[in-house]
């Protein structure tokens, strides 16, 4: 009975371990400390302006894509630490053959915090990737992240359309 109680002791020590070690894990594959995607799809944010990579109808997202008033598209995310209103370098990779694009971007404040830009193009080759539902790897400023491709291209087309047929 002792060495039964003994191990029943021991259960939240070993289940606070489990934890930290999760959390250590999930932290190291996602080093800008934004949550699990477990939740996060591919939806309208506004319709006819932003769709984005994340917790529907929320702030919490790992991508973003904003069409302006101006028919001007910008693809965005989380810039985790970095300072806001200085200019950066953002790579994405996606395709079978790890195609790569990098691009001068900027960092801004949102809602949610501190945030990249950068221009982009229907013609842009990370645009099309996500056309195409491709999964695109973000790089910023030493970190990286994953960002699932499925449902993009359903998302994404009608905002490209809007954006570049003038109804803006």
């Amino acid at each position: 009975m002792e060495q039964a109680q003994r191990h029943l002791d021991s259960w939240p020590k070993l289940f606070l371990s489990a934890i930290v070690l999760a959390e250590a894990t999930t932290a190291a594959a996602n080093p800008m400390g934004i949550r699990d995607p477990s939740d996060y799809i591919w939806s309208t944010y506004i319709s006819g302006h932003q769709v984005q990579f994340g917790i529907p109808e929320t702030d919490e997202r790992w991508l973003w894509l904003i069409c302006d008033d101006h028919g001007n598209l910008t693809l965005g995310g989380p810039a985790g630490q970095l300072e806001n209103d200085i200019r950066i370098a953002v790579s994405f990779s996606f395709g079978a053959t790890h195609e790569s694009e990098e691009d001068a971007g900027q960092t801004e404040e949102r809602g949610d915090g501190t945030n990249f830009s950068v221009a982009v193009t229907p013609d842009s080759p990370v645009l099309k990737a996500l056309l195409k539902d491709d999964a695109v790897t973000v790089s910023i400023g030493g970190r990286r992240w994953m960002v699932p491709g499925k449902g993009a291209g359903a998302e994404i087309r009608p905002l490209v359309s809007a954006c570049t047929s003038g109804r803006k």
